[in-house]
């Protein structure tokens, strides 16, 4: 291969990652093993099987908890602490050793031969490291990129609303469905879900200011069948349905999440509730009022 071959070819590659990774869902892990040719748009993507990953539980799990690390990289007695604290040193070590080995040579070896999981020594302590984006894509680490791209937008002046579509559309599922409880996914799970929380109520806002009330609301919708206990998006379609004069319609979402609440043995909160018996009041002054007056235009018409 000349040079020039060799420099076009490192240039493809760099332009698309070695490895996918997607959180939001069903986890999965996919490799590149094709770069594009002439007349080809898109790279070619080898998944692994479920049954492949799932045998490789370990390695799975150490990868998860990196992804949920700053900046990709835990020291190696973080990770034994995140998932072996009960085992014996001597236990975690070399679990943590077989993890680490089939990481990289079965997980996140790339076509070409290269390991994307990179350890350094430093000091007597051993860690370990993914690459950024550009090598190992992961879907969360997008969205969070994108969600942040929509500040420095709306900072120039620019509507973000496309930008803010494009980040919503990505989160397809709840992130790392399979570690909801595990407590080395918390701190990542609750940004990940304050930004989307974030980024919905913006394009609600902007919507209605757009004067969208439809796309809003199906937005909230969707929203909360995911999360019906999130009384935030509640109160903002109730306030969406009221304004339609869609009484019976927002009485019903606002059951269907106390039951869900309930279920939680828990109950809506004082605002809710505050909100709900404003809307009730109302309703009663908006039903006395047309009781009222329709007797009165009744008697105008037949005496004209």
């Amino acid at each position: 291969m000349s040079a020039k071959d060799d420099k076009t070819q490192q240039m493809q590659t760099q332009i698309y990652p070695q490895v996918r990774i997607k959180t939001f869902g069903e986890f999965t892990v996919e490799r590149l093993i094709d770069i594009p040719q002439r007349g080809c748009r898109k790279p070619r993507y080898e998944s692994f099987t479920w049954e492949y990953l799932h045998s490789r539980g370990t390695a799975i799990a150490m990868l998860k908890v990196l992804l949920c690390c700053p900046q990709r990289r835990a020291t190696k007695q973080e990770l034994i602490a995140e998932l072996w604290p009960q085992k014996s040193p001597r236990q975690s070590t070399h679990m943590l050793d077989v993890a680490a080995s089939v990481l990289r040579r079965q997980i996140l070896h790339t076509a070409n031969g290269k390991s994307l999981l990179i350890t350094q020594r430093r000091n007597s302590e051993t860690s370990f490291t993914l690459p950024e984006q550009a090598e190992l894509w992961i879907d969360a680490d997008a969205f969070l990129h994108i969600a942040n791209a929509v500040l420095a937008m709306e900072t120039h002046g620019h509507n973000p609303r496309l930008l803010l579509e494009k980040a919503y559309t990505m989160v397809s599922g709840e992130f790392l469905e399979d570690n909801l409880r595990d407590s080395w996914s918390q701190k990542r799970r609750q940004t990940i879900r304050g930004t989307r929380s974030r980024i919905l109520y913006h394009l609600v806002d902007l919507y209605q200011h757009e004067h969208c009330p439809r796309q809003a609301e199906a937005l909230l919708y969707v929203y909360l069948e995911g999360f019906p206990t999130d009384e935030d998006a509640l109160c903002r379609l109730l306030t969406l349905l009221i304004a339609q004069g869609r009484w019976h319609e927002a009485l019903d979402m606002y059951r269907y999440t106390c039951t869900a609440l309930g279920e939680e043995q828990r109950e809506p909160s004082p605002y809710t509730q505050a909100l709900i018996k404003s809307f009730r009041e109302q309703r009663i002054i908006r039903e006395h009022t047309l009781a009222y007056q329709v007797p009165r235009l009744y008697v105008l018409s037949t005496t004209a």
